[in-house]
């Protein structure tokens, strides 16, 4: 399944995109968002 197929199938279900991936994955997903939403605050757009 593409990712636009994926996408259309979270919003039309109205449900978190994380609840698609596997709870054991769950935590390591979060942990690399915040690092990148970090990384972003610094590197990409300080301000």
């Amino acid at each position: 399944m593409g990712s636009k197929n994926l996408k259309a199938i979270v919003i039309k279900g109205r449900r978190n995109p994380i609840e698609f991936v596997p709870e054991v994955l769950r935590d390591k997903i979060r942990e690399l968002r915040r690092e990148f939403t970090e990384y972003l605050k610094k590197e990409v757009a300080p301000g």
